[in-house]
């Protein structure tokens, strides 16, 4: 007898039954039927061990793997090595075709988590100071066993450079110093020395002589930066560029006090000389 058949020859709908592991429609020929056929079974089946018996299978998969480690780094490095130039070619197309995209996960991901990244950077620097200082001296040391000179002819080049190209910049850093000295107001900026520099004293006319690194020209010629009126300290209305001279000679004064001093100087060698 033939269970999903009826006698006159026409399939039972009710036998009709659809598999839980592939899904196909099948005429089930007993009632307990589940699977449309043995490989379907044996497939839920392991699926279901492997579900009761997951760490087992876990463990055994991490051994084998730890055993045949070596050997499957050989294969991979191999296979690279064989396709280097595709797998190259694909990730650079890859790259280039999510380039914005990754940009702006990039972006805001510094934005978010700025202060932590900070906070790690400051720690990681702080703990690895010594080692640091260690590599570095040891970089350096080698560098200079082999050209001695080299460094210091850099060093020498770049304050040249400075000296010609921006030389109102070692004045704005004393002038700092001096206001943090003096517990002065400070605000000047290098937008202000550019603007203001001329190259010449502003009171006098003369030209600054700024001398070069290892040959300085003469101080009274140096340039300076002055004060107009001493105790408002450092900023962009109340300074200037004049000679070092004149600004020694002015002190904590006034213009008006050097004027006056200047001209009786100048009276009294007149007439001295005549």
């Amino acid at each position: 007898m033939i269970t999903g058949i009826l006698a006159e020859g026409i399939v039972n709908p009710n036998s009709i039954k659809q598999c839980p592991e592939c899904g196909k429609e099948f005429d089930r020929q007993a009632n307990r039927q589940r699977y449309c056929s043995k490989t379907c079974r044996i497939k839920t089946n392991n699926k279901s061990s492997y579900s009761k018996h997951r760490n087992k299978r876990l463990s055994e998969m991490r051994a084998y793997h730890a055993r045949h480690r070596e050997e499957q780094n050989l294969k991979n490095r191999a296979w690279f090595a064989k396709n280097r130039e595709a797998q190259n070619a694909k990730r650079k197309k890859y790259h280039i075709e999510h380039r914005e995209e990754q940009l702006q996960k990039m972006r805001e991901n510094r934005l978010e988590n700025i202060e932590d990244r900070r906070l790690k950077e400051r720690e990681y620097h702080h703990s690895h100071k010594t080692e640091r200082n260690q590599r570095r001296a040891r970089r350096w040391g080698i560098y200079r066993a082999f050209k001695p000179n080299h460094l210091d002819q850099i060093a020498l080049a770049s304050r040249v450079r400075k000296r010609t190209n921006a030389p109102w910049l070692s004045l704005l850093a004393s002038a700092y110093r001096r206001a943090a000295k003096k517990n002065v107001s400070y605000t000047l900026t290098p937008a202000w020395a550019e603007e203001r520099w001329t190259g010449v004293c502003e009171l006098t006319g003369i030209p600054f002589n700024m001398g070069m690194p290892g040959k300085p020209g003469p101080r009274l010629y140096s340039p300076s930066i002055d004060r107009i009126v001493p105790s408002l300290g450092y900023v962009e209305e109340n300074c200037r560029f004049i000679l070092w001279a004149i600004n020694s000679f002015k002190g904590e004064g006034t213009d008006d006090d050097m004027l006056k001093i200047a001209t009786c100087l100048v009276e009294n060698l007149t007439k001295t000389s005549s």
